[in-house]
């Protein structure tokens, strides 16, 4: 297989490059991590080439210790551990995370894929909450925050009143204008609670810097934070009547982009520019009820998609108006997770683009603002009935458009479009709206025949290879309001 591997130790980072080929398919060929001591990280990026595909690892524990081997959350393949000592003898059976004591000596791990393929990343950790630990001065100290690095930890959480403590320090200067971002992903649908102390010099909390919350695709605990120099206590708890057998948390410097501040109402709008067949592109910072307002151009009638996206998981609220501040659209989470996006047919004129948080959100975020236009497709409104394989919606040969459509979540029953394509085709299909979908592509006369699918959150797409024939585009889930769908062939 071929892959590059970054092995992080602490704050220490290594680029090892490894030539492609089947090299690590056997213990014989394990790839030597190097050692690892008390308190320190391993970060390995490896690939799952294809089914049945293993890699083998090998790394030297230097002191006895607690030791937690875990993925990186929200990738496609799904990994699996299986842990040998040197002579190949049994430490811990397959699991989606390990976490157990070791003594010294050399350790084989075996990375394997029962779902999926692709690139991967995991960790190899000592820095391992041991009880007790249910006070700042008695929590495991994870070292020195520094830009372009980040520090691990992991542990778990007893039924009751079990609190973990971990501490870090902020030297001056580490972290110039950045931010605090303290992320743990959300196994289930459990979750762990964050508070954040600054800390006296003798270890007691003085008080709250920042507490964390959902973020906005609700996959992970994220606290958000400024960054000022000193020492820091991280409270991590949880439901007290669950048990939470292991969690993981990444502490990082993160340096958002910043819009061109005063550009709270429109008089103050960004200028983006004229959208004529190119991509206008934008990047702001919502804190608190900051909202960001941005000015275009449309030289002639367009369908226009304006969404929000980024790193920093956030929750958004886009709106379009008019120059008078008339709304013509808003949107919430049509762009997936919390981010928003708004398609929209318009007529050549002057716009105005606001960027907010939701309501009710808490925290603050960094978003990437995008606006594409497209020539204007005239849409046909959704003809009901059409929730059956025997009875779908006839389109005809993209490219076709209908707006608007409904998917009610009390119905429960999709929607069947049916398309013909004359000749060999690329064909893209987009449902646009806020709810949760699940689209695929098939056979019109064999229904059964599916060729590509898509599901989740906000908008979804599907691009596949076609010959020509009679096909049936299935829309399940549910919409809150109206959906769009947009059906291209070249």
């Amino acid at each position: 297989m071929g892959r590059n591997l970054l092995i992080a130790v602490g704050l220490l980072a290594l680029w090892v490059s490894v030539a492609s080929g089947d090299e690590s398919e056997a213990p014989a060929q394990a790839l030597a991590l190097g050692s690892i001591g008390q308190i320190e990280t391993l970060v390995v990026d490896g690939a799952i080439d294809y089914p049945g595909d293993d890699d083998w690892f090998s790394f030297l524990l230097t002191h006895s210790a607690q030791i937690a081997i875990y993925p990186q959350a929200f990738q496609e393949p799904k990994l699996r551990f299986v842990l040998y000592d040197a002579e190949l003898a049994l430490q811990a059976p397959g699991g989606e995370w390990l976490t157990l004591p070791l003594e010294p000596g050399e350790y084989l791990l075996k990375v394997d894929s029962p779902q999926g393929t692709g690139d991967y990343r995991f960790y190899v950790s000592t820095a391992v909450e041991e009880e007790p630990n249910d006070e700042a001065r008695a929590g495991l100290f994870l070292g020195k925050l520094a830009l372009g690095s980040s520090l691990e930890a992991s542990g778990a959480i007893d039924p009751g009143e079990d609190v973990d403590f971990f501490v870090f320090e902020i030297d001056p200067g580490a972290c110039p204008e950045g931010v605090l971002r303290i992320a743990s992903p959300r196994p289930g649908t459990e979750f762990v609670n964050m508070t954040l102390y600054q800390l006296s010099p003798a270890g007691r909390p003085l008080g709250v810097v920042a507490e964390s919350s959902l973020s906005g695709s609700r996959t992970q605990s994220l606290l958000r934070g400024p960054v000022a120099p000193g020492r820091y206590g991280l409270k991590v708890e949880a439901d007290e009547t669950q048990e939470m057998p292991f969690y993981n948390l990444t502490i990082w410097c993160f340096v958002p982009c910043r819009d061109q501040e005063p550009n709270d109402e429109i008089r103050e709008a960004v200028q983006l520019g004229a959208l004529q067949g190119e991509v206008l592109e934008a990047c702001g910072y919502i804190a608190g009820e900051d909202k960001d307002f941005f000015r275009f151009s449309l030289p002639q009638a367009a369908e226009v998609v304006i969404y929000t996206s980024g790193a920093d998981d956030g929750d958004s609220y886009l709106q379009l108006v008019d120059p008078r501040g008339h709304p013509i659209a808003y949107d919430d989470n049509s762009g997936g997770g919390g981010w928003s996006r708004i398609s929209v047919p318009l007529d050549p004129g002057e716009y105005y683009v606001i960027v907010s948080k939701y309501a009710f959100a808490e925290g603050e975020f960094e978003y990437q603002l995008t606006l594409e236009a497209t020539p204007r497709l005239a849409c046909i409104p959704e003809r009901e009935p059409n929730d059956d394989f025997t009875a779908p919606m006839r389109l005809g040969t993209p490219p076709v458009c209908v707006r608007p459509a409904t998917l009610p979540l009390e119905a429960e029953e999709p929607d069947l479009f049916q398309f013909r394509l004359s000749s060999p085709s690329r064909v893209r299909v987009e449902v646009s709206g806020d709810g949760y979908f699940w689209i695929y592509i098939a056979d019109a006369n064999q229904p059964w025949n599916i060729f590509a699918e898509a599901e989740g959150d906000g908008t979804q797409t599907l691009e596949v290879e076609l010959e020509p024939g009679l096909y049936l585009l299935h829309v399940g889930g549910f919409a809150q309001g109206e959906y769009m769908v947009v059906i291209h062939a070249r």
